[in-house]
């Protein structure tokens, strides 16, 4: 099943690239990237800490498309994963095209645009799983 398998891939690069290294990349890491680390701190450690709540929803979603139970549940699953991953695109094209970035390292910046890239196929690949039933 083609949605699962994107499910699985969501659950995976969140967690790689964005809720691991939010919730416990110590503040040279950001430094090291070229990206600037964030005052305060704070903000950036519940970030990642949302983030895994999300994952735990995808990560329900995705036994639930495993196993082929309550297909309701693992629509919700899906249609978080959607919504998260189609708004995490549209902010970050636009502060991509703005600019934001534009003064950042080089691998902040290939960081940030490949975030881009990242989110957007997510929110295509869940979409078109969950539409087409694949």
């Amino acid at each position: 099943m083609i949605l699962k398998n994107i499910l699985l891939a969501k659950i995976i690069i969140t967690t790689i690239f964005w809720a691991a290294p939010l919730l416990f990349a110590p503040p040279d890491l950001f430094v090291l990237l070229g990206i600037p680390v964030p005052h305060p701190i704070l903000f950036i450690r519940l970030l990642g800490a949302a983030y895994f709540s999300l994952i735990f929803v995808y990560v329900y979603g995705y036994r639930l498309l495993k196993a082929k139970r309550n297909p309701l549940s693992a629509e919700l699953s899906i249609s978080t994963g959607i919504v998260s991953s189609g708004l995490a695109f549209i902010v970050l094209f636009y502060l991509g095209i703005s600019g934001s970035w534009a003064e950042w390292g080089l691998i902040g910046q290939i960081y940030m645009w490949g975030s881009v890239v990242l989110t957007f196929m997510l929110t295509a690949g869940l979409y078109l799983g969950f539409k087409f039933k694949k």
